[in-house]
């Protein structure tokens, strides 16, 4: 058995030099998924300022809710209100994974990368909500060479919204416990009430067929001499 392991381990050997041989820029590419890990690793782990060294100082940042920031501060101030003991919401936990290598620029300075990513929110009330989302971002190498994010941009399909999805559901099944089962009637109510009324005609004025009359069927009345 020792000696089965040892041939895996000698065969993963020989093999990995060749897979980062077939990788262009091989180095970068490491780093880049370094910035990466670390992260995820701070949002995950509730220490979000830790993730503040691997961004740049203006940062642009578009998050899920589609909130803005323009610095690392910025970014500090978005995670300490939504998420923890006074944010809005208990918890979150993220999964990012990068759809390809990142397209570094030619002087490899600079690189863009997209991806998917899974977002995972734990509500005060207990409710939990998943979202798929896709990112694209910046990376640049700063001047002390190291590799970090310049900008990302969140976005979802907000017509799969697992939010209003929980939200509809809580509101039909209230109706149920209510015994509200006739939606056809709820519809022509609905219809009912939203039908236009026409109005009552001032004093002067009578109401006629239209085209004769203005929008609410109404006309000014046409008097002769003696009735006035």
């Amino acid at each position: 058995m020792k000696l089965l392991h040892a041939l895996w381990a000698l065969a993963l050997l020989c093999v990995a030099p060749l897979v980062w041989a077939e990788e262009p820029d091989h180095t970068i590419h490491e780093e880049l998924r370094g910035v990466l890990r670390e992260v995820v690793a701070a949002m995950n782990s509730g220490q979000y300022d830790q993730m503040l060294p691997y961004l740049t100082e203006d940062v642009e940042a578009t998050s899920i809710t589609q909130e803005v920031m323009s610095s690392r501060a910025d970014v500090s101030k978005y995670f300490q209100e939504w998420f923890g003991p006074t944010g809005y919401i208990r918890k979150m936990e993220m999964s990012l994974d990068a759809d390809k290598l990142t397209e570094l620029s030619p002087d490899k300075s600079w690189g863009l990368v997209r991806g998917k990513a899974l977002e995972h929110y734990e509500a005060k009330d207990g409710n939990l909500f998943d979202f798929v989302t896709h990112w694209t971002a910046v990376m640049v190498r700063s001047d002390d060479g190291k590799w970090r994010l310049r900008a990302i941009h969140f976005g979802t399909n907000h017509l799969d919204n697992p939010v209003l999805t929980k939200v509809a559901a809580h509101a039909g099944a209230r109706r149920h416990h209510r015994g509200d089962r006739q939606p056809h009637r709820r519809l022509g109510a609905w219809l009912v009430d939203r039908t236009p009324r026409p109005r009552a005609c001032p004093a002067d004025l009578t109401r006629v067929p239209p085209p004769s009359g203005d929008a609410n069927g109404c006309a000014i009345l046409t008097r002769t001499r003696s009735e006035r």
